[in-house]
């Protein structure tokens, strides 16, 4: 054998050699554990028994999209609104009970400050009825900060009047107690999804970063009643919700929509397809 051959020869077992190490098939790790998507850090996944490595990298993309979607929408929320009003909430804890005379200084407006918080929390700690009344006082907003201060009471309270009393509080002219309208239906997820989904879908209607901050809600583990109310965010005539709808439901339902109608009628010959928690049905 020739010297030149000799080395063809060599370089060619050497070209095999790298080849064989750069295009082999990857195995999975023995443990079955699977790691997030591109680019996002954090602790590898178990898989399930019986589950399929893309289902098990679908569903942390996903929870990956929704976690972001819904702080984006928040941070929107937050930015928008300057924090002015601090309402002394002491007022609406335990204290004395709302006499005659006070009440009909109340009922004619003479009372401010101090005295008309101590006159509403009164009120309020009467029951349901005596929320509403005290929402009744403060709606004209003649003291923002006191009409914060029943929101926040009745919100803490819960009951069958807050959905009422929190959507009031969408289209208030404060914008402080816009956010904090839809910050207060938070922590009703799990709780009382009925008042939360009334008052978020309420919040398609608001202005921008009203709708961006209940959207964001929505995105945050939805369930099939939370996509149907982000079909409302899709007619909002700003262009940034309406865009973070069509992205947020293309997500979920591998769909995109131009137009609210357009995405409930998709969605009556196809929700079946979806379980509750908007996994495709097998």
């Amino acid at each position: 054998m020739s010297a030149k051959s000799g080395i063809f020869l060599i370089l060619l077992l050497l070209l095999g050699a790298a080849g064989f190490f750069l295009f082999a098939p990857q195995e999975l790790p023995e443990s079955g554990a699977v790691s997030g998507p591109a680019g996002k850090a954090g602790p590898a996944k178990e898989l399930r028994s019986g589950e399929r490595p893309e289902t098990a990298r679908r569903e942390s993309a996903r929870a990956a999209r929704s976690a972001e979607e819904g702080r984006e929408a928040t941070r929107t929320l937050r930015s928008s609104v300057t924090v002015e009003l601090s309402p002394d909430m002491k007022a609406f804890g335990e204290g004395a009970a709302l006499d005659e005379a006070t009440a009909a200084a109340l009922e004619a407006g003479r009372l401010q400050g101090a005295e008309l918080h101590a006159a509403l929390g009164a009120l309020g700690r009467s029951g349901g009825e005596g929320m509403a009344k005290a929402w009744e006082i403060v709606r004209d907003e003649h003291d923002p900060a006191a009409k914060l201060a029943v929101m926040r009471s009745a919100a803490a309270k819960g009951g069958p009047g807050l959905a009422a009393i929190l959507k009031d509080g969408l289209a208030a002219a404060h914008p402080q107690i816009r956010y904090e309208a839809v910050e207060l239906v938070e922590p009703l997820q799990g709780k009382d999804e009925a008042t939360r989904r009334e008052v978020l879908g309420a919040a398609a209607s608001g202005d921008a970063a009203v709708a961006a901050g209940a959207l964001g809600q929505l995105a945050q583990d939805p369930r099939k009643e939370d996509l149907a109310l982000m079909f409302r965010f899709l007619d909002h005539p700003d262009a940034e919700v309406a865009a973070s709808a069509r992205g947020t439901i293309d997500f979920y339902v591998d769909a995109e929509f131009k137009t609210t109608a357009e995405a409930q009628v998709w969605w009556q010959g196809n929700q079946a397809q979806f379980d509750d928690e908007l996994e495709p049905v097998e």
